[in-house]
């Protein structure tokens, strides 16, 4: 099987990450940076590939054979060609491991993570992309437990007056949200600059299914009631990014959204958003690891 598949050069390996969904939105400079760190890494038949013990230092990308991965000596994933496997880890920074074997003998393309992240810096494309695709997944897992929980958790902002909010109180108000909590100050000054205060009486409508997503809420004080469908709807209050990961992703809305409380909230477009994610890349890596152990958190709950 190794002589099967050899991706000898730098462009072989190009043309192979073309044709990943994660990676097929990538112009070929992108591809290129890539693919100059990525190695291919062989495994013989029960070999192991990521231990449970340590932390996931890179990702592996099945080009032949297969991978399978296991929980508590139990198997409960796959990954075959044109898949990865230990990307969300990655992502995460968690010090969480992953236990993984090649099922058969297999060939993949191995991109370390150090490697990465100079990419990434170099290239942002790249983490953009990485961004879009932690929010396509997490939209599918959010829409499918989506129904009768709550999102955020009921606390004072003793900031919030009947006055507009200035610019420290809005960094406070994004500095208490999960995608920003890890963010520097002066990443988060920048961003307050660019957002819209809005503040919205009980049973007033924000958004409908179905209308493209150009920006976030986040829900500072009060709360809002998001009907999935006729048969379900979640509650979500302060601290919560609405509309984060369609916007992100550049998609449509996919639940209805109306104001179940007086509701103070700060609107955040998405093309300032990416561009200060783009000049301040730690705080891009911070939003990229809370999205992948959001999703893993989601996903667990399967």
């Amino acid at each position: 099987m190794a002589d099967k598949v050899v991706l000898v050069g730098p462009l072989d390996r190009v043309l192979y990450l073309r044709t990943l969904p994660v990676f097929e939105p990538l112009g070929s400079e992108a591809l290129a940076a890539i693919a100059q760190h990525a190695r291919e890494r062989f495994f013989r038949r029960g070999s192991t590939v990521l231990r449970p013990d340590r932390p996931a230092h890179a990702v592996f990308v099945v080009v032949d054979g297969l991978i399978s991965i296991y929980r508590d000596a139990r198997r409960v994933e796959d990954a075959g060609p044109g898949e990865a496997v230990g990307f969300l880890h990655l992502l995460s920074r968690t010090t969480e491991g992953i236990e993984a074997r090649a099922d058969v003998d297999t060939l993949t393309l191995e991109l370390d993570w150090d490697a990465q992240l100079d990419v990434c810096e170099d290239h942002f494309p790249v983490l953009l992309q990485y961004v879009r695709y932690l929010s396509r997944r997490s939209v599918a897992e959010l829409s499918r437990i989506a129904d009768g929980t709550r999102l955020g958790e009921p606390h004072d902002a003793p900031f919030v007056g009947p006055r507009a909010l200035n610019l420290v109180e809005r960094i406070l108000g994004l500095r208490r949200s999960r995608p920003f909590s890890r963010c520097s100050v002066d990443a988060l000054s920048e961003l307050a600059r660019h957002v819209v205060e809005e503040r919205l009486r009980a049973g007033q409508p924000i958004w409908t299914r179905g209308t493209p997503a150009g920006h976030l809420l986040l829900v500072v004080s009060g709360s809002v009631r998001c009907h999935v469908d006729p048969g379900r709807a979640f509650l979500a209050g302060p601290g919560v990014t609405l509309g984060m990961h369609e916007a992100l992703m550049d998609g449509v809305r996919w639940y209805d959204v109306v104001t179940a409380e007086d509701l103070v909230g700060l609107r955040i477009d998405v093309e300032p958003l990416v561009d200060i994610l783009e000049d301040h890349f730690e705080m891009a890596i911070d939003l990229t690891s809370m999205m992948a152990v959001r999703l893993m958190e989601l996903m667990k709950k399967q």
